[in-house]
């Protein structure tokens, strides 16, 4: 929640189209995630702000899709973020990640 409280006035301002989900786990976020690729098809990429495991389910979950996935890092380790050299300040994230019109956090 801090890291979106973060992000959340850059998306307000910049006027981005979005639709959030908050998740209580990792296999939780999947199944968000899963139920949205069925609902909604005019979906141009997923956002996680999560950690490594909330990625790796996310990321199982569109794999088979073209839907990008961009990463906030908001875990304890960020292993996965840092390997790919994504900023872990929430604000320099959004900005690596470029702003898209219809993006789901």
């Amino acid at each position: 929640m801090k890291t979106w409280k973060r992000i959340e006035p850059i998306l307000h301002y910049r006027q981005v189209h979005y639709k959030v989900e908050f998740s209580d786990s990792p296999s939780h976020a999947a199944l968000l995630v899963r139920q949205y690729m069925i609902d909604h098809d005019k979906m141009t990429a997923f956002v996680i702000v999560g950690g490594d495991g909330t990625i790796q389910s996310v990321a199982h979950e569109i794999a088979e899709s073209n839907i990008p996935l961009g990463i906030i890092p908001a875990g304890s380790g960020n292993d996965l973020a840092r390997g790919l050299h994504i900023p872990l300040n929430a604000k320099k994230a959004l900005e690596y990640l470029g702003l898209a019109e219809h993006i789901a956090f």
